[in-house]
């Protein structure tokens, strides 16, 4: 199975917008605001095993350090590591 990343983070994003005051945060789909955050990288698939290479950019500047993650197939799971890992190195200053 072929996936587009960016609409399953999308996807995630968007429901978890959904939840109205429940949400643990907002999405707004700007994908050219300048000051927005985006996560940049690529994926390999190996039988069951995915492995992610990425970073976080607010605009165009790098936020932290490049990462590396590896899962299993499971879309969700692998959402949850991605955010895992950049969830801290996002501020709204």
């Amino acid at each position: 199975m072929d996936w587009d990343w960016s609409q399953v983070l999308n996807d995630y994003f968007h429901d978890q917008t959904a939840k109205g005051a429940q949400a643990k945060f907002v999405y707004y789909d700007i994908p050219k605001f300048a000051e927005g955050f985006s996560i940049r990288g690529n994926y390999a698939i190996s039988g069951e095993q995915v492995s992610l290479a990425g970073r976080l950019f607010k605009g165009d500047a790098p936020v932290g350090a490049a990462f590396n993650l590896t899962g299993t197939k499971d879309t969700a799971a692998l959402v949850k590591l991605i955010l895992k890992e950049v969830g801290p190195r996002i501020s709204v200053e």
